[in-house]
């Protein structure tokens, strides 16, 4: 389930150039020393996206 949860999320980032922006500027603002998956999830729900911090494990560096 992890590689469409976030394979769909992708998708949308890639689709929708403001989403992205938002995406981008939103883990960007994050502190150096954060941890951005919690972040990346929140996100991601926020969107409609259902989206776990399990599914960051093997997909995290894909989307920060």
């Amino acid at each position: 389930m992890s590689l469409e949860n976030v394979g769909g999320f992708i998708q949308a980032l890639q689709q929708d150039a403001a989403l992205k922006q938002r995406f981008q500027s939103s883990i960007a603002a994050l502190p150096g020393d954060a941890d951005p998956a919690p972040h990346i999830v929140a996100f991601a729900r926020a969107e409609g996206h259902g989206l776990e911090t399990s599914d960051l494990a093997a997909f995290g560096d894909l989307l920060t």
